[in-house]
């Protein structure tokens, strides 16, 4: 939180004219006596003392919450970009250069900066702008008339306070990896999919647990990632229509993609933080929790050469793209990748082989529909090579997404059974004469809850009504698998992409008269 001021001009000369410029930036300075009314008391005696002229639109002070305290004096950026996140002190910085005040009021060295090195870049600017510096808690200077110890002590006491700054920021960080090292959540938000619980043996310490209702969300966020080839933004507004109860962004849903944790393993210190930006090699892993197991270590695998795959090709539509075989089908004369062109409305969509002849015509130009199509009557072909394995798979999958589905209506008549109950408490404390401001506070979080449970109640039947195209027998299967054509041509390009990127390493193709020949290079899941 802060409190800005708006500074007034003054009418006497600003010889004697002071601010103040009082900071607290943890609960725990404040418990130490770093409180935001005790740097203002000091600072006003010690104005009165002093014979400065220090009014009440001349104090400015900054409090910022302990998450973001790391950040004040951040060393992983440059002065200015640390200085922007104290606005208070740069109100005071714009009162110096207009000239409106010769004094500055800080109740010690450390509330002004813990960064050794904007110490000396602020000294030097309040000491040209010749703005004496004042510390109003008592045993903070040292009166010694040679001027050069004087300077030579300020420099020295600067550098214990980022001494201790720093001291400080290792013992949490200790802290946190000790916590992580024994299976615990070192705090901070918790990671939407988990509640977390306290420690049975050590109520100090909390445990992840997996929230049984968002660990379905989580896994089919997972899955349109991976199966589907989804981008962040996609997902976000596909959630956004589904979950509506609760707000997604795009990078809501990376953070989702790119966290580790939900494979029942906290990684922490991995990526740095500000201080040390980039992935450490060495970083703390927690053992495994069972209970905190959302996401398989296959499937995580799966999405991590995926974000890597979608890295490296810089791509965003590598997958959301109406050419079905992007990037698999390779010029049999050059070995190009041959390239989508799409020529627009009315016009017939190409792949082109990117090399040019003597004439400066691409060697090979094959027409989009006619290539798709043909590859994939012959892709129909080898999905007859084992009818009882693909069968048992198919069966399988069926049965595992049916269950599924019953077991997420169970987790949803919890859910609502919940509410039902927090409802009734409600109801309870409402039906009692209770005074206004509590009782407007309490029929807000009602109205919240009646909103969740009609969102939840819509999911529960969205879910019992799906039904399934499925096939009642082996035979029903065989058949329609060796209309595999028919069948494929009605699924999405987004499914067939996906699938195609997954079955095939590449497609070379050769021309021939009246058409051409296709050398397909499958790279199966191990499973099929």
């Amino acid at each position: 939180m802060e409190k800005k001021t708006s500074s007034k001009s003054k009418s006497a000369e600003p010889n004697n004219i002071a601010a103040a410029y009082i900071r607290v930036s943890t609960k725990n300075q404040e418990e130490k006596g770093f409180s935001i009314e005790v740097q203002r008391e000091k600072a006003i005696s010690y104005a009165k003392e002093k014979n400065l002229v220090l009014s009440n639109d001349m104090i400015y002070e900054e409090a910022k919450p302990v998450s973001k305290t790391s950040k004040d004096d951040d060393e992983g950026d440059g002065f200015y970009e640390r200085l922007k996140r104290r606005p208070a002190l740069n109100e005071i910085i714009q009162l110096i250069n207009e000239n409106k005040i010769t004094h500055l009021i800080i109740y010690t060295r450390d509330r002004l900066t813990r960064n050794f090195q904007d110490f000396i870049t602020l000294k030097s600017f309040f000491n040209k702008a010749g703005v004496t510096i004042h510390y109003s808690r008592p045993g903070e200077v040292y009166k010694i008339e040679d001027t050069k110890i004087n300077n030579f002590l300020e420099l020295i006491l600067a550098s214990v306070a980022e001494l201790e700054a720093n001291t400080i920021g290792i013992r949490v960080k200790g802290g946190n990896r000790s916590c992580i090292k024994n299976g615990f959540w070192a705090g901070g938000k918790v990671p939407f999919g988990f509640h977390s619980i306290h420690d049975p043996q050590n109520k100090k310490n909390s445990i992840l647990r997996a929230d049984k209702y968002e660990k379905a969300i989580i896994e089919e966020i997972f899955n349109m990632y991976s199966e589907y080839g989804f981008g962040y933004r996609k997902i976000s507004d596909f959630m956004n229509e589904k979950y509506p109860f609760i707000k997604w962004t795009k990078s809501k849903i990376e953070s989702i993609i790119k966290n580790e944790t939900y494979t029942g393993y906290i990684v922490w210190d991995r990526r740095g933080g500000r201080r040390s930006p980039g992935k450490h090699q060495e970083h703390d892993k927690s053992p495994f929790l069972s209970e905190g197991c959302i996401i398989s270590a296959n499937q995580w695998d799966k999405v991590t050469s995926l974000r890597k795959k979608k890295e490296i090709l810089k791509d965003a539509k590598y997958f959301n793209t109406p050419f079905i075989l992007r990037g698999k089908l390779v010029c049999g004369i050059c070995g190009a990748v041959m390239k989508c062109k799409n020529y627009g409305k009315g016009k017939k969509s190409v792949y082109k082989c990117p090399t040019l002849n003597a004439k400066g015509i691409a060697e090979m130009i094959i027409e989009k529909e006619e290539i798709e199509q043909y590859f994939i009557q012959e892709l129909k072909k080898l999905f007859t090579y084992n009818m009882d394995k693909l069968w048992d798979l198919y069966s399988a999958r069926l049965k595992e997404q049916e269950n599924n589905n019953l077991q997420l209506m169970k987790l949803i008549n919890k859910k609502l059974n919940e509410i039902s109950v927090l409802k009734g408490k409600i109801d309870s404390v409402i039906s009692k004469n209770i005074e206004e401001p509590v009782r407007s506070s309490i029929l807000e979080q009602r109205v919240i809850l009646n909103k969740k449970e009609q969102n939840l109640k819509k999911h529960y039947d969205e879910v019992a009504c799906v039904s399934y195209e499925k096939f009642n027998n082996k035979s029903e299967f065989c058949d329609a698998l060796i209309g595999a054509y028919e069948k494929i041509n009605r699924s999405t390009d987004n499914n067939k992409r996906m699938l195609f990127d997954i079955l095939v390493e590449r497609i070379v193709i050769m021309e021939k008269a009246g058409g051409f020949n296709i050398d397909i290079i499958l790279n199966p899941p191990k499973d099929i």
